[in-house]
Protein backbone atom coordinates (compact mmCIF):
# COMPACT_ATOMS: atom_id res chain seq x y z
CA UNK A 1 0.00 0.00 0.00
CA UNK A 2 1.21 3.40 -1.11
CA UNK A 3 -0.02 7.09 0.26
CA UNK A 4 0.51 9.38 -2.25
CA UNK A 5 0.50 13.32 -0.45
CA UNK A 6 -0.11 16.12 -2.99
CA UNK A 7 1.19 19.43 -1.51
CA UNK A 8 0.10 22.56 -2.40
CA UNK A 9 2.52 25.06 -2.32
CA UNK A 10 3.49 28.33 -4.14
CA UNK A 11 7.39 27.94 -4.78
CA UNK A 12 8.25 31.27 -6.96
CA UNK A 13 12.07 30.59 -6.58
CA UNK A 14 13.84 27.75 -9.00
CA UNK A 15 16.52 27.71 -5.97
CA UNK A 16 14.05 26.58 -3.17
CA UNK A 17 13.07 23.89 -5.67
CA UNK A 18 15.96 22.65 -6.14
CA UNK A 19 16.87 22.49 -2.62
CA UNK A 20 13.15 20.37 -1.55
CA UNK A 21 13.75 18.23 -4.26
CA UNK A 22 17.68 17.40 -3.21
CA UNK A 23 15.46 16.85 0.47
CA UNK A 24 12.55 14.65 -0.67
CA UNK A 25 14.33 12.39 -4.26
CA UNK A 26 13.48 9.95 -5.01
CA UNK A 27 9.74 10.87 -3.85
CA UNK A 28 9.68 14.64 -5.07
CA UNK A 29 7.63 14.81 -8.19
CA UNK A 30 7.16 18.47 -9.53
CA UNK A 31 3.78 19.67 -10.84
CA UNK A 32 4.09 22.53 -12.44
CA UNK A 33 0.14 24.01 -12.62
CA UNK A 34 1.24 26.57 -15.81
CA UNK A 35 -1.35 29.78 -15.93
CA UNK A 36 -1.56 33.01 -18.25
CA UNK A 37 -1.57 36.18 -16.26
CA UNK A 38 -5.03 37.04 -17.98
CA UNK A 39 -6.23 33.60 -16.08
CA UNK A 40 -4.51 34.54 -12.74
CA UNK A 41 -6.68 38.01 -12.94
CA UNK A 42 -9.87 36.09 -14.26
CA UNK A 43 -9.81 33.67 -11.17
CA UNK A 44 -8.85 36.85 -8.61
CA UNK A 45 -10.62 36.73 -5.60
CA UNK A 46 -8.25 39.00 -3.42
CA UNK A 47 -8.34 41.90 -6.35
CA UNK A 48 -4.40 41.46 -6.17
CA UNK A 49 -3.78 42.00 -9.53
CA UNK A 50 -5.83 45.02 -9.92
CA UNK A 51 -4.24 46.11 -6.60
CA UNK A 52 -1.30 46.11 -8.83
CA UNK A 53 -2.47 47.83 -11.54
CA UNK A 54 -3.51 50.54 -9.47
CA UNK A 55 -0.33 51.21 -8.00
CA UNK A 56 -1.05 50.13 -4.44
CA UNK A 57 1.05 46.56 -4.64
CA UNK A 58 4.34 47.06 -6.16
CA UNK A 59 6.12 43.19 -6.02
CA UNK A 60 3.04 40.81 -6.52
CA UNK A 61 4.91 37.76 -6.82
CA UNK A 62 5.18 37.08 -11.08
CA UNK A 63 3.59 40.50 -11.99
CA UNK A 64 6.05 43.00 -11.09
CA UNK A 65 9.54 43.15 -12.01
CA UNK A 66 10.64 43.59 -8.74
CA UNK A 67 9.23 40.20 -7.76
CA UNK A 68 9.77 37.90 -10.74
CA UNK A 69 8.39 34.26 -10.62
CA UNK A 70 10.78 31.69 -11.98
CA UNK A 71 9.48 28.94 -14.48
CA UNK A 72 10.10 25.66 -13.22
CA UNK A 73 13.55 24.53 -15.43
CA UNK A 74 12.32 20.47 -14.96
CA UNK A 75 8.93 19.73 -13.60
CA UNK A 76 7.88 16.17 -14.07
CA UNK A 77 4.58 17.18 -14.87
CA UNK A 78 2.93 20.59 -16.71
CA UNK A 79 -0.90 21.06 -16.64
CA UNK A 80 -2.24 23.92 -18.03
CA UNK A 81 -4.73 25.59 -15.79
CA UNK A 82 -5.79 28.39 -18.61
CA UNK A 83 -9.64 29.10 -18.68
CA UNK A 84 -9.81 26.99 -21.78
CA UNK A 85 -9.03 24.15 -19.71
CA UNK A 86 -11.70 22.48 -17.93
CA UNK A 87 -11.20 21.45 -13.88
CA UNK A 88 -11.52 17.83 -15.34
CA UNK A 89 -9.28 17.90 -18.02
CA UNK A 90 -6.53 19.09 -15.52
CA UNK A 91 -7.65 16.54 -12.49
CA UNK A 92 -7.30 13.60 -15.83
CA UNK A 93 -4.02 14.92 -16.42
CA UNK A 94 -2.81 14.91 -12.93
CA UNK A 95 -4.51 11.54 -11.63
CA UNK A 96 -3.11 9.81 -15.00
CA UNK A 97 0.35 10.81 -14.45
CA UNK A 98 0.01 9.69 -10.47
CA UNK A 99 -1.04 6.42 -11.79
CA UNK A 100 1.54 6.09 -14.35
CA UNK A 101 4.40 7.59 -12.42
CA UNK A 102 3.92 6.21 -9.46
CA UNK A 103 1.80 3.05 -9.16
CA UNK A 104 2.91 2.20 -12.83
CA UNK A 105 -0.62 1.33 -14.28
CA UNK A 106 -2.66 2.75 -16.56
CA UNK A 107 -6.53 3.54 -15.89
CA UNK A 108 -8.95 3.53 -18.19
CA UNK A 109 -12.14 4.77 -16.45
CA UNK A 110 -11.79 7.62 -14.61
CA UNK A 111 -14.68 9.15 -12.27
CA UNK A 112 -14.97 12.93 -11.22
CA UNK A 113 -16.93 13.95 -8.08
Amino acid sequence: EVDVVIVPVISPYEEVRIEIRTILEPNFHLVYLQADIESLKHRDTKGLYSAADRGDINDLIGYSEINPYDEPNSPELVISTANKVSLEESFSTLFDYVNKAIFNRQLSNIVYG
